[in-house]
């Protein structure tokens, strides 16, 4: 008797089994991808005990005849491809077959199957693999799949399943994921008797995400659609002024499949860089992204959870490119309510005429209201000021300002700073808790902090000259010797060339001992050893570079933040005006660097609500 032994149609199907059917969840997934592929417009799933007791799908799709309702349950059966070319250019989800034959294996399975009511119906019945029964009976168009009692012949893998709860999220996440990719179609997820989704199938994604992430999280999305190199992104996006949303992953498609990839987690992450609060993920979204199916290999994961592309770089930058221009479109300034929560800007108003804003909304990426410029009354004496001798911040220019530099009248400031009329003719009253700038506008006061204001303007800065080679140092005027543990002189010593292009000039000066000469510039030549301590040991934290990209822009932050004024420094008026007029300057002027709030507003309305001034 020979060793080797050809196994049974049963035992090859089961161990397929084990790459295509994990959990419920996988059973679902493969039952909705063939009904989509069937041209189905509705199709409604029931699952009970999270799946591992029943799995049901039913769909009004293109049914089967009765001797394909037999063959789709062989080995290998598939009706989208037919030669080993065809899968370069896959562009279905499946039909009728490949995962059922695995799914059959390893559960008890019904399929009822119509094309005509007059004509009948054919149900075939397959358990644990085997064929018991092929007949004729009554049902309406479409089809329907029922799975029983998943994995009752392999107890190994049964008593490995989840509780319940957990295998129902994974096919809610699966059923979501569908209704998301297919706008057009009304999906329908039933438990136990308790409808869990009901999509309209109205074709719009909006009302599709409405349905999927409920209404707080959906009316505050915004839309993304853009190509870059041959790389399309669309879909819908929250941007990160929005209450903080449920902590879960946005969904992304390829070309219409649902993947979950680091590669893409990691560009999204990258659109968002800079915009998001301390500790926060990025936000729920629905993104979209299409290449050309030649350029993408979707046959590299079982489950087709991942897909290989031919360019990866090339996609991952488009897509963080297009999510980062997105949310620069939007540029929205915090609002703050009663307690100081901000909230997203409740109204918009299409932009200007010829404007960047005016491109951006023709494509459909929203922008903040416009306001009228505001009146260049004084007010306030808090810093010292006689009424009447702090001018309109934008409203007009100074001849001269305490610093003596001229500035710019507002008709020549670039777009960025004048794109909103809320920025026209604010007035500056002084500083709250020695933290926050005050400036008063037609209709609301705005808070401006000063040091995540100036992180934001010096990291863009330092990015700016990095960009152009040459980031800047300056000689201290008394060079500063550092004492290191053995551990963190071998990473310094590793880094040295790098931060020495970064404006750092830094040598060894004995065992564990460096001396600091120079500087960047935004640090300034009377930077102090406690100064230049807290910047090296920020950089050190930071550990082994990993991508050499990340770890430099994360460098320039931490420059950024040394180098910029700290809460308690007060401001002259000059000062103050400058600061505001250098952080409207820049590509980013929301957030900080890392991604805290640079401005808060709170509208006169809202202060005339808590005086009793207006009710309601």
């Amino acid at each position: 008797m020979t060793e080797i032994q050809v196994l049974s149609d049963v035992v090859a199907n089961q161990i397929a089994a084990g790459e295509v059917v994990e959990r419920p969840a996988s059973v679902v997934k493969e039952l909705v991808e063939n009904a989509l592929d069937a041209g189905s417009t509705r199709i409604e799933v029931r699952v009970s005990d999270g799946g591992k007791e029943l799995v049901a799908v039913r769909d009004d799709g293109r049914a089967m005849t009765a001797e394909d309702a037999e063959l789709c349950f062989e080995r290998h059966a598939t009706s989208k491809l037919v030669a080993i070319d065809d899968l370069r250019g896959l562009g279905t989800l499946g039909f009728r077959g490949e995962a059922l034959p695995s799914i059959a294996s390893v559960a008890l399975v019904r399929l009822v199957t119509c094309r005509d009511p007059l004509a009948g119906a054919t149900e075939v019945r397959v358990e644990g693999g085997r064929t018991v029964s092929v007949q004729p009976t009554a049902a309406p168009t479409g089809t329907e799949v029922e799975v029983r009692e998943l994995f009752f012949n392999t107890p190994a893998r049964r008593k490995h399943l989840r509780a319940t709860a957990t295998e129902l999220g994974h096919v809610t996440e699966v059923v979501n994921a569908a209704a998301l990719a297919n706008a057009d179609v009304s999906f329908s997820l039933e438990h136990g008797g308790h409808t869990l989704l009901l999509t309209p199938g109205s074709g719009e994604l909006e009302a599709a995400a409405m349905a999927v992430l409920g209404k707080d999280v959906a009316r505050h999305m915004v839309t993304v659609d853009d190509e870059r190199d041959g790389v399309r992104a669309y879909g819908l996006i929250v941007p990160p002024d929005a209450p903080a949303p449920p902590a879960r992953p946005p969904f992304v498609f390829v070309n219409g499949r649902p993947v979950r990839m680091p590669l893409l987690r990691r560009a999204l992450s990258e659109g968002y860089r800079g915009t998001l609060p301390p500790g926060r993920n990025v936000p729920p979204g629905v993104l979209f992204i299409e290449v050309d199916p030649a350029e993408v290999d979707v046959n590299v994961h079982p489950s087709k959870r991942e897909v290989r592309f031919v360019h990866p770089s090339r996609v991952s930058d488009a897509v963080a490119a297009v999510v980062a221009d997105a949310l620069a479109a939007r540029a929205p300034v915090f609002r703050a309510a009663g307690a100081g929560i901000p909230l997203a800007p409740s109204t918009q108003q299409e932009p200007l005429p010829g404007t960047v804003g005016a491109d951006r909304a023709a494509r459909g990426i929203s922008r903040p209201v416009a306001r009228p410029a505001a009146r260049s009354a004084p007010v306030g004496t808090d810093i010292g000021t006689r009424p009447g001798q702090v001018q309109a911040v934008l409203a007009k220019p100074r001849e001269t300002a305490p610093s003596g530099r001229t500035d710019t009248p507002v008709e020549d400031l670039p777009q960025q700073e004048r794109f909103d009329g809320r920025f026209a003719g604010l007035i500056y009253i002084g500083e709250l808790f020695d933290t926050y700038l005050l400036f008063q506008g037609r209709d609301e006061l705005l808070m401006v902090d000063l040091h995540a204001a100036a992180e934001r303007t010096k990291y863009e800065e330092l990015v700016r000259s990095h960009a152009d080679g040459d980031v800047g140092g300056q000689e201290l005027v008394s060079p500063q010797v550092l004492e290191l543990g053995p551990r963190e002189a071998v990473l310094l010593q590793d880094r040295l060339d790098e931060l020495a292009g970064l404006g750092l000039a830094i040598e060894p000066f004995g065992k564990n001992s460096f001396q600091v000469s120079r500087v960047p510039v935004v640090l300034g030549r009377t930077t102090g050893p406690d100064q230049v301590r807290a910047l090296i040991d920020d950089i050190l934290r930071l550990g082994k570079p990993k991508h050499r990209e990340s770890q430099v822009d994360a460098i320039l932050k931490i420059m950024a933040c040394r180098g910029s004024i700290k809460a308690g420094e007060r401001l002259t008026p000059g000062q103050a005006e400058d600061l505001l007029r250098k952080l409207l300057r820049c590509e980013h002027p929301w957030n900080c660097p890392h991604g805290r709030p640079t401005i808060v507003g709170l509208t006169r309305t809202r202060i005339e609500k808590d005086f009793s001034r207006i009710v309601g």
